[in-house]
């Protein structure tokens, strides 16, 4: 065997070896695509439950606590009337209920779980739309970041939340 036909095979040997590495690569990328689509679900996943947590969390507060229920509605139909404690709770546990959907609609922006800000921009829109709503946007919206504040400035001026409202 000649030097030239040990260096054809040599050349063989390396372009095989070359097609080898880049069905490896392509395999390799192929599984960091699917473990990126499971990790991404599990974000999603992870995400949607601690804000159906919380979520629950609230309601089962107010569905357990009959004072507590008392204030939420009187705090939403005539904010005026709380006295400075109940003023306090009432802000306190509507401002809870805001920042649990600031936390939907964040994750939205990053392209998590729009179903989850869809759902939360309802509860969003029926809170904020009672007189006791009104009153706790004007006077602490700047409690929320500028997105959020954003956000829902354009849904009062497009009219999803009409303020005056009696509670549903």
């Amino acid at each position: 065997m000649n030097w030239d036909a040990i260096g054809a095979v040599g050349e063989i040997v390396g372009a095989l070896g070359v097609v080898a590495s880049l069905f490896y690569v392509a395999y390799q990328v192929r599984q960091n695509t699917i473990q990126g689509r499971f990790n991404t679900d599990a974000v999603n996943t992870a995400n949607a439950e601690a804000l159906s947590n919380v979520g629950n969390g609230l309601r089962m507060k107010l569905a357990e606590n009959e004072a507590l229920a008392d204030l939420f509605i009187k705090g939403q139909d005539d904010p005026g009337s709380l006295t400075k404690s109940e003023t306090i709770r009432f802000r306190a546990f509507l401002s809870a209920i805001l920042h649990s959907s600031q936390v939907a609609f964040e994750a939205y922006l990053r392209g998590i779980n729009k179903s989850q800000w869809d759902a939360s921009k309802v509860v969003v829109c029926r809170v904020l739309s009672t007189p006791g709503g009104q009153w706790l946007w004007d006077e602490f919206s700047d409690d929320f970041t500028e997105e959020f504040r954003n956000e829902v400035n354009r849904l009062i001026a497009e009219g999803s939340i009409q303020f005056g409202e009696k509670l549903k």
